[in-house]
């Protein structure tokens, strides 16, 4: 059983991380993997980061505008370039490599005219 003094240990380990949580057991062990976790301990707690740093929207956009400046617009880059599709929402027809180039280089185009 999980008590608080291995919550308390967990919390502390979470402190200034910006993780969602980490998996505890009652050895005080921390997991990152649930199945490992429950393979230790069949009682192993999730413990919720509490005071994760939040991130502004305004934040986060001035991030994604950056990384889409630095990115390289080429098909070995798909994830990032997915990632910015996802971040600035644009409309696609299709998840391929070179949909996704098309349209963020309109909608660098667009920045650029604004």
């Amino acid at each position: 059983m999980v008590t608080k003094k291995q919550i308390a240990v967990a919390k502390e380990y979470l402190a200034g991380k910006t993780i969602k949580g980490i998996w505890v057991n009652s050895e005080a062990e921390l997991f990152t993997s649930e199945d490992l976790a429950k393979k230790s301990d069949e009682d192993a707690e999730f413990v919720k980061n509490t005071k994760e740093e939040k991130v502004s929207d305004e934040d986060a956009q001035a991030e994604n505008l950056k990384l889409l400046e630095d990115t390289e617009l080429i098909k070995e880059n798909y994830p990032v370039m997915a990632a910015l599709i996802k971040a600035f929402a644009i409309k696609t027809v299709g998840k391929n490599a070179d949909t996704y180039i098309e349209a963020l280089t309109q909608f660098k185009e667009t920045l650029k005219t604004n």
